[in-house]
């Protein structure tokens, strides 16, 4: 009789929670990003001013001075960073830095335009083509090349808002208005997420229930496992936002890493920086 009680009572109902029923919640989030901008504000407010870095105050941007030497392939060489090469860098606002898909957002680090005509001699009219067409693109005339490259400058400081919503078996719904969310930082991988969770601002210890599940303790974190409170937006209670450079060591990952290929391309030129960052690199919690 022990044996039963102990395995219904303690085991299925106390141990397994048993007495409860779950159901997985459906949820959906829109991300957007904005350039910095002074004090957060809204660029899209005829006060509001970007607060971009300087590009001289930029290591990964050609500079023009003595120190950086142009190279034939548009890169330039810099004394200040000799193992990896230097690119121009340009402003983007924040529309035309990302590529948003559903919960996920591409974030364009690096950029490389080609200017190109469409080759005359494959049309007999404007929207008719001739029978055979050898080269529909042609590099436009007259440039000393028909390509540019350069780095998104200052990407790091962009912001990303994550508006989030959840909605249970029983279509209850809650949105950001009612939900704080927090960006869990684990307790594995490289140490820089220690220093993350010692560095950003009222960030908490997490601890951890014999379930697994992290919790909030209030106390000041000084090391991981931690949690990140997002920076608040005016005029939007509960919408979350945080730095793509606070993302992106929340995942231990850094643009100025090597990528797989070869040892002079970094992460910031090689690729676009896909952030599917709150369904699987990052663990971001709601309370």
């Amino acid at each position: 009789m022990a044996g039963i009680f102990a395995y219904i009572v303690v085991y299925q109902l106390v141990y397994s929670w048993g007495y409860l029923k779950f159901s997985d919640p459906k949820a959906a989030v829109r991300l957007t990003m904005q350039q910095p901008t002074t004090d957060g504000c809204n660029p899209n407010d005829p006060g509001c001013n970007d607060a971009f870095v300087t590009l001289d105050q930029l290591p990964y941007c050609c500079q023009s001075n003595a120190s950086c030497k142009s190279n034939d392939d548009g890169s330039c060489s810099c004394d200040f960073r000799p193992s990896f090469k230097n690119y121009n860098c340009t402003y983007l606002d924040g529309a035309d830095a990302q590529k948003t898909r559903e919960s996920s957002i591409f974030v364009s680090t690096f950029t490389h335009a080609y200017s190109q005509t469409r080759n005359p001699d494959c049309f007999s009219s404007v929207s008719a083509g001739k029978t055979e067409c050898q080269k529909l693109w042609l590099p436009r005339e007259n440039l000393s090349r028909a390509d540019t490259m350069a780095f998104t400058a200052n990407i790091e400081d962009y912001t990303l808002l994550i508006d989030h919503s959840v909605t249970d078996s029983s279509d209850h719904a809650y949105t950001s208005r009612q939900m704080q969310g927090r960006l869990a930082i684990t307790g594995s991988g490289p140490a820089s997420k220690d220093a993350l969770c010692r560095s950003y601002p009222n960030a908490t210890a997490a601890g951890s229930s014999w379930t697994g599940m992290l919790f909030d303790t209030g106390a000041r974190a000084v090391a991981a496992p931690c949690l990140l409170r997002p920076s608040a937006v005016e005029g939007m209670p509960g919408a979350d936002v945080f730095t793509i450079g606070t993302l992106m060591e929340s995942m231990g990952v850094q643009l100025d890493n090597r990528s797989y290929d070869t040892k002079e391309k970094k992460q910031r030129k090689h690729k676009l920086s896909e952030l599917r960052t709150f369904m699987s690199a990052c663990r971001f919690l709601f309370f």
